[in-house]
Formats: structure tokens, C-alpha cells, sequence
């Protein structure tokens, strides 16, 4: 009983120490709403959204292409394109994850970026290799801080 118990606050433990690494306005609509749930009992539907959110998220961020690399490789040939991740490096693979995450953040978590370093809202159109290096590094460490990188 005593492991279910700790199994069943991880998402809270999650969310407090988001708070304390990066404060409450880091903490997405979701979590808003489990907080405030959880003070009164009724977290569980909010606590399922979240997993499956992290879930996908997660899935992403632990794939790596070159384990699958004779798929792509093949695809690739295919339709004339190089895709031989072969040879990447594991910040070759970072790279590619960021680029990934900017295209398709979500567009609360791209809200929260922007307002966290007082950025405007337009730079959230430019694709990934064209934004300044430190917004680049910005946003890495703003993954960071939500828990998608370690």
C-alpha cells in the first residue's frame, strides 16, 4: 500500500518540483487544473490527461532514428532523399528533437516560452534554423525546465 501511495503523488511531486525550479507561471492549464482538483479530491480525469500527454511526449524524446536506421535508409532511396542517420551524433539527435518540439509544441507551452523570456508571439512562425542562437537556447533549457529533456 505504502508503494501505491507514492506511485499515486508522482504527478504531484512532478508539478511541485516543476514549481520550484521554474515558479507558477511555468505550470501549463492542465496542471493548474490538477492542483486544484487534487485539493479536492477530484484529480483523477486531470492526472490521465497529463500522463497521456507526457506519454507522448516521452515516446518522442526516447526514439531515436538510428536503431531504425535501414528503414530510413531505405525510405530515403526510395524517394531520392539522404535520410542515413547512421553517422548523427547524439547532438546531432538533440538538434533534431528541438526542431521537432518547436514545429509542434503545443501552443500553451509555446505561450508559456514566449512570456517566460518576454518574446514576441511572431517568432513562434520562423522555423527552427532560422532562430537566433540564444532563443535556441532558450527554448532547450525551457524544455528542460517542463521536464521534456533531462
Amino acid at each position: 500500500m505504502k508503494y501505491l501511495k507514492i506511485f499515486e503523488n508522482k504527478t504531484l511531486d512532478d508539478i511541485l518540483d516543476k514549481i520550484s525550479r521554474s515558479g507558477m507561471s511555468s505550470l501549463t492549464e492542465l496542471e493548474k487544473e490538477f492542483l486544484d482538483k487534487y485539493s479536492r479530491g477530484e484529480h483523477k480525469e486531470v492526472e490521465q490527461k497529463i500522463k497521456e500527454k507526457l506519454n507522448k511526449v516521452k515516446s518522442f524524446i526516447d526514439y531515436d532514428p538510428r536503431k531504425d536506421n535501414d528503414f530510413y535508409k531505405e525510405m530515403g532511396d526510395d524517394n531520392g532523399l539522404n535520410m542515413d542517420f547512421s553517422n548523427w551524433s547524439n547532438e546531432d539527435i538533440e538538434e533534431g528533437r528541438c526542431e521537432i518540439l518547436w514545429e509542434q509544441m503545443y501552443d500553451e507551452d509555446m505561450n508559456n516560452f514566449l512570456g517566460k523570456y518576454n518574446l514576441p508571439a511572431e517568432l513562434r512562425e520562423k522555423p527552427w534554423d532560422k532562430l537566433p542562437q540564444y532563443i535556441q537556447k532558450y527554448f532547450k533549457q525551457f524544455i528542460k525546465d517542463i521536464g521534456m529533456f533531462d
